[in-house]
């Protein structure tokens, strides 16, 4: 079974990622056009994302509690 395309609005601080490329990572926030990411890899320099990337992410875990969401 294919697991679902995330959606950028789907997204919250402090989400757990990963992506192909890029590897691990955290979501810092999440916007319809934008979406920062600190990656675990220290060599990974770039942050800013446009929102299509979102496609490209699985969701490994979420915190538990309240959690907010960061728009930009």
């Amino acid at each position: 079974m294919t697991p679902a395309v995330l959606r950028w609005w789907e997204l919250r601080r402090g989400d757990r990622i990963a992506h192909f490329d890029y590897g691990t990572g955290t979501v810092e926030g999440a916007g319809p056009q934008l979406i920062y990411i600190t990656w675990d890899n220290p060599d990974e320099e770039l942050h800013h994302h446009t929102s299509e990337i979102v496609r490209h992410l699985q969701l490994l875990a979420r915190p538990e509690g309240p959690t907010t969401s960061v728009v930009y």
